[in-house]
């Protein structure tokens, strides 16, 4: 069975508080243990309270979050979060039958043009090393990775040339 692109049927959407946790759960369902252990660093066999609570305060300031959405079905989640000092930090997680489709560079992009509106000039990024797809997506959108303390960390810059290629 050969996989079709989602990237043309996929849409995506801001989410709003009311609707985080739902979306965050509905992914993190659909992520192997494998995947969790990429996207978190270390084994999270569960959602936990404190987990849930960190990852779906999205208050549209701060914390900035959109969902990849094929039919009913949140497939996909990038979040923007806003350091103490000003910094923007992106993630992805996207479900496992969804890997390979152009959606986490989707919500990268939606990512990168909500910072480029807020006037930031890069954001900043941590990769699990043994994370080739979220490696590769990063390095593909720009970002310059170097390896410290046993994760990639780096940055992408943001500039309009990013969604311009897409």
């Amino acid at each position: 069975m050969s996989r079709e692109p989602a990237s043309d049927r996929v849409s995506l959407e801001p989410i709003s508080r009311d609707i985080a946790a739902i979306a965050l759960r509905e992914v993190f369902e659909a992520m192997s243990p494998a995947s969790r252990y990429l996207r978190f660093h270390s084994p999270v066999p569960r959602l936990t309270s404190s987990l849930e609570r960190a990852l779906s305060d999205v208050d549209g300031s701060r914390h900035r979050a959109w969902r990849a959405v094929v039919g009913e079905r949140t497939v996909g989640i990038s979040r923007l979060v806003t350091g103490r000092s000003g910094e923007m930090e992106l993630a992805v997680e996207v479900a496992d039958d969804f890997h390979g489709r152009g959606i986490g560079k989707k919500l990268s992009l939606a990512a990168l043009r909500e910072a480029h509106d807020a006037g930031v000039s890069f954001v900043q990024v941590i990769v699990h090393p043994e994370n080739r797809s979220g490696l590769n997506l990063f390095r593909n959108l720009g970002a310059r990775l170097s390896f410290r303390d046993g994760t990639f960390e780096g940055v992408i810059p943001v500039g309009i040339d990013h969604w311009q290629a897409a």
